[in-house]
Formats: C-alpha cells, sequence, structure tokens
C-alpha cells in the first residue's frame, strides 16, 4: 500500500510538471493591465491604404514625338491644344490605328508610400511617369507586336514623399491596323493608383477573378474531352459510320479553342497569334460541322454545298491576309462574314428540310443549333455595327448572362444544349444500329441454315459423267443455287437434271427466294423432264412472289452424252474453252408469258462442259477491272476448284458457283462428295 501511495504521488507531479511547461517555456505576455491601457481603436484615416480610381479624361493625340518619346513624354510639355479622350466612354471617332499618345497629370499629396499605377492597355504601349519608362505592353516599332487585352501594374518613382507633387503619365501606344474599329487604343477604364502593396494585391485578386469567371470554359472543356472520347470510341467501334468521328472533331476544335482561351486568361499573348489560333478552331469547327450534318441528315453535293465549301476556303484566305497586315478595319469583319456565312446557311437549311421531312434525329438538333449560331452572329453584328457607329445594345449585356456564381455566357447555353443533344443522338443511333445489326446477323444466320439445307451435300451417282461443283458465298448469304437430280424412270431413265442460277439480293429474302426455286424445282422434276417445261413452271411460280428475278440454266444429260438446255438470262455453259450458243429468254420472275426454248448439244467422252455464276466473270480487282468473260472462256477447261480459286484471287465480291460436268468413256457409276460446305458469312 506504501509503494502504491508513492505511485500515485510521482503520477501527479510529473502530470503537474507538464502542464506547466508550457507556461515555463512560452515568452512573457504584457500584464493585462498594460495590454488594457492602449485602446484597441484603428484610424481609417491614418492607416488605411486607399486605392483611387482614376476616371479623368486623358489629353490625346496621334502620331508619334519626333525626338522618340524625349518631348511628348516629360512634364512640362505643353498638351493643351491635344484632344480630350475618356477612357469610359471613348468617341468613335478617336479610334485609329498606328501611333497615338496620351497624357495625364495627377496630384499627389505628401507623406504619401510608395505608389503603382494599375492599367489596361489596348494593343502595344510604353507607360511614362515624369518621362521614366515605367511599364511595356508588348513590342513597339519597328517591329511592334500588339497583345491581347490585358492589364499591368507598374511602380511610379519614388521622389520626395514629404511634400505634394504632380505626376505626369504619359503612354505611347501603337494600335495594330487590322483591330482600329474593335479595340479603341490607349488607356482602357478602371485605371486606379493606390500604394504598391494595395495594387499589386488588386492585380493578384483580378487575376484571380478572371481565372473564376473562366469556370465554366473548364467545365465546358472537361465535358467536350469527354464527349471527345466517346466520339472516338465510338467510330473505333463503327468504323463505317464517319458521323462519330466528325463529332469527336467538332468537340476536338471546341477543346483546343477553350483550351486557348484558358491560356491567354493568365499569359500575355500577341493579338495577332490570338486571331490567328482562334480563326484556325473556328475554320476547323466549321468544316467538321459541315461533314457531320452531311453525313448525319444525308446531305448533297450540290450548287449550294460547294459554295459553303468555297466559302470556307475564302475564310482561310482572308485570316492569312489579315496576318500579313493585308487586311485593316472593316476589311477584316466584312469578308469574314461573307465566306463564312454560306455554310453556316447550308447547315440551317439541310437542318429546315430535315425537320419539316420528319427525319429522325433532325428535330432534336434544332434549337442547340440555332441558339449557337445566334450567340455566334449576335457578337460578329455587334463588332460590324459597332464599326459603322450604330447604337447597340452594351456588350456585357450580349455577352453575358450570368453572372453568379460564375459567368455564364450566352453561347455557353448554346454549347452545352448542343453537346447534350448530340451525345444523345449519336448514343441513340449506336443502340439503334447496334440492335439493327443483331437483327441481321440472327437473319443472316437463319438465311445460312436455310441454304445449307437446299444446297446438296452430295452428288448422287451418275453413271457416265464426272460432276463436281464448288460454292463460295461473299460477305453476306447469298442467291446462288444449284442442284442434281437423277431421271430414275420414264423414257429418260438414267439421265440427270442440273439446275444452277442466281436469286437477284442478299440475305433472307434471297434464302426465301432459293428455297422456293429449289422445292418448285424438285418437285415439278418429278414429272417434268424438258428444261423448258421446268423454267416455264419456276417462273409462273416465281412471278409475283419476288420483288426481284432470277437467272438460271437447266440441262438435262443423257448417259449417251445428248445434252439438253434451257437458259433463263443466266450466262451461258462452256464447252471447248468458249461460250455455249444457246437461245436466252428472260430471267424468271419478270413476266408470267415467258416461253423458253432449248438447245441440244452431244458431249464427247472426257469432254466438259462448264457452268458458272456472274460471280466469276464480275470478279473485279481494286481498281475495278473485271475478270471478264474472256479469262472466264480460258480457264473454263479447268477444274471447278481451280476457276473458283482464280476469281477470289483476282477480287471477289459476290457469290461464286462453279459446276462442272465431265462426261467418262465408262459407264460405271461415279459418286463424289462436294468438295465444300456452305461456310459462315463474313461478319465484316
Amino acid at each position: 500500500m506504501q509503494s502504491s501511495s508513492g505511485y500515485v504521488k510521482a503520477t501527479l507531479l510529473v502530470t503537474v510538471l507538464f502542464l506547466l511547461l508550457p507556461v515555463c517555456v512560452s515568452p512573457q505576455s504584457p500584464p493585462l493591465a498594460a495590454a488594457q491601457s492602449k485602446a484597441a481603436i484603428f484610424d481609417l484615416e491614418t492607416s488605411r491604404n486607399a486605392i483611387t480610381i482614376v476616371d479623368a479624361p486623358w489629353r490625346f493625340r496621334t502620331g508619334d514625338d519626333p525626338d522618340g518619346a524625349k518631348g511628348w513624354a516629360k512634364p512640362e510639355f505643353d498638351d493643351s491644344s491635344w484632344a480630350l479622350f475618356d477612357p469610359n466612354n471613348p468617341g468613335k471617332d478617336q479610334n485609329f490605328s498606328g501611333m497615338a499618345w496620351f497624357r495625364l497629370k495627377v496630384r499627389v499629396p505628401a507623406d504619401e508610400p510608395p505608389l503603382s499605377i494599375y492599367l489596361y492597355a489596348f494593343t502595344s504601349a510604353q507607360v511614362f511617369a515624369d518621362e521614366h519608362l515605367i511599364g511595356t505592353y508588348g513590342q513597339m516599332l519597328p517591329q511592334p507586336r500588339a497583345i491581347y487585352d490585358t492589364a499591368i501594374a507598374c511602380p511610379l518613382p519614388v521622389g520626395d514623399l514629404s511634400r505634394a507633387h504632380v505626376l505626369t503619365f504619359a503612354l505611347r501606344v501603337w494600335n495594330w491596323p487590322a483591330r482600329e474599329y474593335l479595340t479603341q487604343g490607349g488607356p482602357g477604364w478602371g485605371i486606379r493608383i493606390g500604394p504598391t502593396r494595395s495594387i499589386d494585391r488588386f492585380a493578384l485578386l483580378n487575376v484571380k477573378e478572371d481565372q473564376w469567371s473562366a469556370v465554366s470554359q473548364w467545365v465546358l472543356l472537361i465535358l467536350e474531352s469527354f464527349a471527345v472520347l466517346t466520339g472516338l470510341a465510338l467510330f473505333a467501334i463503327r468504323r463505317r459510320e464517319p458521323e462519330y468521328l466528325w463529332f469527336a472533331l467538332i468537340l476536338l476544335s471546341e477543346v483546343g479553342h477553350r483550351a486557348f482561351f484558358l491560356y491567354i486568361v493568365t499569359r500575355r499573348l500577341g493579338v495577332l497569334d490570338y486571331d490567328l489560333g482562334r480563326s484556325f478552331f473556328a475554320i476547323a469547327c466549321n468544316l467538321a460541322s459541315v461533314a457531320l450534318f452531311f453525313r448525319l441528315l444525308s446531305g448533297r453535293r450540290d450548287r449550294f454545298f460547294w459554295i459553303a465549301m468555297a466559302g470556307m476556303a475564302g475564310v482561310f484566305l482572308v485570316v492569312v491576309a489579315a496576318r500579313l497586315g493585308m487586311v485593316s478595319g472593316t476589311g477584316l469583319i466584312g469578308p469574314y462574314v461573307l465566306c463564312e456565312l454560306p455554310a453556316v446557311l447550308w447547315i440551317l437549311t439541310l437542318l429546315v428540310r430535315r425537320v419539316y421531312r420528319r427525319f429522325p434525329d433532325a428535330a432534336y438538333l434544332t434549337v442547340p443549333v440555332l441558339l449557337s449560331q445566334l450567340a455566334n452572329y449576335s457578337l460578329v453584328g455587334y463588332w460590324f455595327t459597332s464599326t459603322l457607329g450604330w447604337k447597340t445594345a452594351p456588350f456585357e449585356w450580349i455577352n453575358m448572362t450570368i453572372h453568379s456564381p460564375f459567368e455564364i455566357t450566352f453561347r455557353n447555353i448554346a454549347d452545352a444544349l448542343f453537346l447534350g443533344a448530340m451525345l444523345a443522338i449519336l448514343i441513340h443511333r449506336f443502340t439503334r444500329t447496334s440492335r439493327q445489326e443483331d437483327e441481321h446477323h440472327r437473319e443472316r444466320e437463319a438465311a445460312r441454315t436455310v441454304q445449307q439445307i437446299l444446297l446438296p451435300e452430295a452428288i448422287p451417282s451418275i453413271t457416265g459423267f464426272h460432276i463436281v461443283s464448288v460454292y463460295r458465298p461473299f460477305g453476306e448469304v447469298g442467291g446462288d443455287f444449284f442442284q442434281i437430280l437423277p431421271i430414275e424412270s420414264g423414257i429418260h431413265a438414267g439421265s440427270v437434271l442440273i439446275v444452277i442460277g442466281d436469286v437477284s439480293g442478299k440475305g433472307l429474302p434471297a434464302a426465301m427466294t432459293v428455297s422456293l426455286l429449289v422445292g418448285t424445282f424438285r418437285t415439278y422434276a418429278e414429272f417434268m423432264e424438258r428444261p423448258a417445261e421446268l423454267l416455264e413452271g419456276l417462273n409462273h411460280r416465281l412471278y409475283g412472289r419476288s420483288s426481284g428475278f432470277t437467272t438460271c440454266v437447266i440441262l438435262r444429260a443423257s448417259p449417251d452424252g445428248e445434252i439438253t438446255v434451257a437458259n433463263a438470262g443466266h450466262i451461258p455453259p462452256y464447252m471447248n474453252g468458249a461460250e455455249f450458243l444457246c437461245e436466252n429468254g428472260l430471267p424468271l420472275g419478270l413476266t408470267e408469258d415467258a416461253i423458253y426454248t432449248e438447245t441440244t448439244i452431244h458431249l464427247s467422252a472426257n469432254q466438259q462442259l462448264t457452268l458458272v455464276t456472274d460471280g466469276v466473270v464480275e470478279a473485279r480487282t481494286p481498281s475495278g477491272e473485271l475478270f471478264g468473260f474472256e479469262r472466264t472462256a480460258a480457264i473454263s477447261l479447268e477444274s471447278a476448284e481451280s476457276i473458283v480459286s482464280a476469281a477470289q484471287a483476282f477480287g471477289q465480291d459476290d457469290d461464286i458457283t462453279v459446276l462442272t460436268l465431265t462426261r467418262h468413256s465408262s459407264s460405271e457409276p461415279i459418286t463424289l462428295l462436294l468438295p465444300n460446305s456452305v461456310p459462315s458469312p463474313s461478319l465484316a
């Protein structure tokens, strides 16, 4: 118990020392009474650092000091004969290009701390205070470089601060000729003079305010960047639908423009560089927009379209001319708008036409596109009417819609609506086409199944004949078909009926037509043995049941080598390396009263008869050269597999079927399997 009590006492002692340690090591505070002896009062008159807004008019004169800024910047220079210039309300007659001077006298009271001036100067300028150069915008002659609208804080010369004095400010300005009617040049509104520390803080706050005002630009830039990735991903999945690519390129140009704008918020950029960059992104956006709407709304390459394209080329030339200094003043705005306007009118006209015809997706784009163009041309109209001296609404009212919590312009709203509408349309199109492709794939699978059932898997035993058939569909399931049926009774017993044909069209409709023809042929062949009679029966059966037509040839081969042929618009058989001339009737399904005739030939021992579909003759190279009838005739004596391989190597773009019938001297029956089965159709 005693040891436990000692432990408790030691613990309490350590705790007290730990609590007193901060008091021991901390610096001594003044006595409370001493602190209360001084009144806690802030003197607003003696302790404030006031910033004064300089809203007085300046003296103004165009031209340059002949002494090179040695005379017009001096305090003693007499500027009483110069015109007055009010930065808050400049007159239209005071717009100028080239050189100009501005002067202002400011009385500074005694006992002021070191001062600075905060001012805007549009384009290029040198700032003087009592003939001392205190700040520079851009570059002056002989190699002038005007900078985009910005502001600088310039410290004033430090003299005798104990007495009042008058400071003479002088601005030597060079205004870029191409902007003489767009910016006033010289000092801007909101010029401020105050203690250097306060002015520096004010300048920093202005930079942060500019950055905060650009929040809407950042939001749209991020959203549009994700939309660019979405468009590129959709295009990567569907290369045959370039509207996704054009959409991505439109937004990529918008992202570039916004990033460019955000860059100049905190950087001093040349006016020419800014206008050139902005014009580049605008041209890219307009070209991609024309391509997108052309694809999305099924535009036509008519005269209006080519006028719009020529206008876009004219916009580029105007920008280049402005960059080279060949265009100035109102000469810049007029040609630019006139060249850009045809493309805008083409898009709006195409959109209105498609809405009138209830074209899919057109209605969703109408409001966003109209708002976007209204936002663009309200600004263009403001600048253009300003050059003519007309009274217009304030620029802030045209360019600004919402001020709080950050600036949102009418153009921002229009861009956001356009982005949302385009994303909704493209995603809807993607979903719709995906569903259609799934349905089409199921249709092709069904057609392939039907075709596999209808095409013979083995050639029946035919006495005295060697029969080989090769079938190669191209892409989707096609319309080629063939049948080989032996005649087992009647006067032509021991003979064989062979039909080969091509149904117009592809996919399930073609497969259904093939099934109709094959079923009819097998039925009629039980009681019809004449090829011409079979063709007439097939024609009656097909007429009115199909929107297309069918070409086919039917032949009956007897064991003694007699071949009877009837042709319905098909490629004639080949024998001895040349076409076998037989009368060619109309394709099946065109008219109900078609009549077909028969031609009889004799096939000698070891002689080959070759039947082909038009996929062989119409095989073509990437340059468009056809395989043709001469090449087909030249290889018609080769095997069926060799003929098919030659046509495919040349450039297959249709179904290919080749059937060869070779007579043998032996009377023994020969049974051959087909060298191919129907492959799965390509999904390309």
